[in-house]
């Protein structure tokens, strides 16, 4: 499980989630079981290989009375039956634990989807939509558009920050929003603004915290702001517009690729919980 546990991990730090950890004791006890079933059943085929090998020549020999080769047969098959008993029931029902704990991790994988597409990838496609509308209508302004620089008018059409504009010092320029995915934790958002939250790109406070600000932008761009701005301020603006679309564009990328990640691995546990069953369907049939 050495790929699930990379993607859990990848998909714990974008969606929010704690499935990791989960993961990993599932894994330990599934090394641990398995390890314990195939000694279990090296054993019982100890049992079973001396049968072949020496019980059955014993009860074909006609030298030996017949009811004395009946009781060594008799005997032998309940060591068999004890054996099974003994080292491969107890793994059958640590198995069907096993399952169960893969089941629930499942279970949370498929919400994490669902609340990945309600809370972050639907709520960043209509962000981009509200981005869209401020552009189209910054195009149309010809009052505001047409004091803009070639450059800035370059950046609203291929929302890339050309390198002779760039944002004054003193502009408020979004940062790029980047997955949680890193060495150390962000540091904690200040508790009296909803622009800067801590937290995962998948989650709704993300979402929340992006819309904020593309809701400060409209009202820049579609109110008296604008028309009154000064040139610098203006072009800062038009800068902190692309940079926004560019991190809602990246930003819905790598949700897209999470939740494919996710559905991969809702695939992959439930591959190896089919084979888990398996295992116990054939221990159910040991007397």
């Amino acid at each position: 499980m050495a790929n699930a546990r990379d993607s859990l991990k990848h998909v714990d730090g974008i969606a929010g989630t704690n499935l990791h950890a989960r993961l990993l004791q599932a894994d330990e006890k599934y090394l641990d079981v398995l390890n314990e079933s195939r000694t279990a059943a090296n054993k019982l085929y100890s049992v079973i290989n001396t049968f072949v090998t020496v019980i059955l020549p014993i009860a074909q020999d006609t030298q030996y009375p017949l009811a004395q080769r009946l009781e060594i047969v008799k005997s032998s098959a309940d060591k068999i039956a004890h054996s099974a008993k003994e080292h491969l029931h107890p793994y059958d029902r640590k198995f069907s634990a096993l399952s169960g704990n893969l089941e629930d991790l499942k279970s949370s994988l498929v919400e994490a989807d669902k609340r990945m597409r309600k809370d972050a990838q639907e709520p960043l496609k209509d962000l981009m939509s509200e981005i869209e509308s401020i552009e189209d209508n910054l195009k149309q302004n010809t009052k505001i558009f047409d004091r803009l620089s070639s450059k800035a008018k370059e950046l609203i059409s291929t929302f890339e920050e050309p390198s002779q504009l760039k944002a004054p010092a003193s502009a408020k320029t979004p940062a790029p929003i980047t997955p949680a995915v890193q060495s150390k934790p962000p540091p904690a958002a200040p508790k009296n603004t909803q622009e800067k939250v801590e937290g995962n790109i998948g989650t709704s406070a993300t979402s929340s915290a992006i819309f904020t600000g593309v809701k400060m932008l409209g009202n820049f761009f579609e109110g008296e702001a604008a028309l009154s701005a000064k040139q610098k301020e203006l072009e800062a603006k038009v800068v902190e517009l692309a940079t926004t679309r560019k991190n809602i564009a990246e930003t819905s990328a790598e949700i897209a690729a999470v939740i494919v990640e996710i559905s991969t691995l809702i695939k992959m546990f439930s591959g190896i919980i089919g084979k888990l069953g398996h295992f116990g369907a054939i221990w159910n049939k040991v007397p």
